[in-house]
């Protein structure tokens, strides 16, 4: 029986035949279940410091705002560099910068100006983390897996909405807020453990890189003038822009609508993932 239903997995999933996906997955699971930790306990220490809808939503942005400035120029840097040492690094950072706000906020001594700086660090982190990781897919499974495994990378990212949320409320209830900063940063010890078992495919032919300023140019050129692309990145921009807001003011829906701790916050995040999965 676990024969054959291994069997229907693998022809549902054909990227878990890989043995370096299978790693990368189990490694980026766990990674993105502490992602959301921090997510979820870093909007709520926000509202405990200040009562702010203000200072709740200028947080959120300063931690996406690096993916806005420097995207274009991460896409570039993941172009000319080894994949899995530039993740390597990338992962590491995002381990350290959790624990550094964990500390902070278990010594009570955090303010929300050293929550912005961390958060924004991390957040250019992410701008070169994201488009490697993505990236990287291409040299850990065989091309007729490479649609499969992009599948696979946004359930990741699903299971760890519905996990991750549900864990924090538990967790923030139990350890704390600063807790789970510092299980968000030990989660990425998954991650970095996961990556050296993976070994990438041999490239056979190497590239020729123009120069970085030009290289962004003839990318925002192609996307621009392609007309399925353009579509795409138009429709992605205005759903992050006014579909995602709801998660910035998840925190106060919590606290001032409904009048539930942590625990209710986590809640509400999570259901957004199980409809995602379904």
């Amino acid at each position: 029986m676990v024969v054959k239903n291994s069997n229907k997995l693998l022809r549902l999933f054909p990227a878990f035949e890989s043995r370096n996906y299978r790693y990368y997955f189990v490694g980026q699971l766990i990674s993105q279940i502490g992602t959301w930790l921090q997510i979820v306990a870093q909007g709520w220490l926000v509202l405990q410091l200040t009562n702010s809808a203000f200072l709740v939503g200028l947080i959120a942005a300063i931690t996406t705002l690096p993916s806005l400035l420097f995207s274009l120029f991460g896409g570039v840097l993941v172009d000319r560099m080894n994949k899995k040492k530039l993740i390597l690094i990338t992962q590491s950072l995002s381990m350290i910068l959790p624990l550094i706000l964990g500390v902070l906020t278990i010594l009570n001594v955090v303010q929300v100006w050293h929550i912005g700086v961390l958060a924004f660090l991390l957040g250019v982190v992410n701008s070169i983390d994201m488009p490697a990781r993505q990236a990287f897919v291409s040299e850990m499974v065989e091309k007729d897996k490479v649609t499969s495994a992009i599948a696979l990378n946004a359930g990741i990212y699903n299971s760890a909405r519905v996990i991750g949320p549900s864990l924090a409320g538990i967790l923030i209830a139990i350890v704390g807020v600063g807790g789970a900063f510092i299980l968000n940063g030990l989660s990425y010890i998954a991650a970095v453990v996961t990556l050296f078992f993976i070994i990438p495919f041999v490239q056979k032919t190497k590239a020729i890189h123009p120069h970085p300023l030009r290289s962004i140019q003839e990318g925002v050129m192609y996307t621009w003038t392609h007309p399925l692309i353009r579509s795409l990145i138009i429709l992605t921009g205005i759903v992050s822009i006014f579909g995602w807001s709801y998660t910035t003011v998840m925190p106060l829906i919590a606290k001032n609508i409904f009048h539930e701790g942590a625990a209710g916050l986590g809640y509400l995040y999570a259901a957004s993932g199980v409809g995602a999965i379904l």
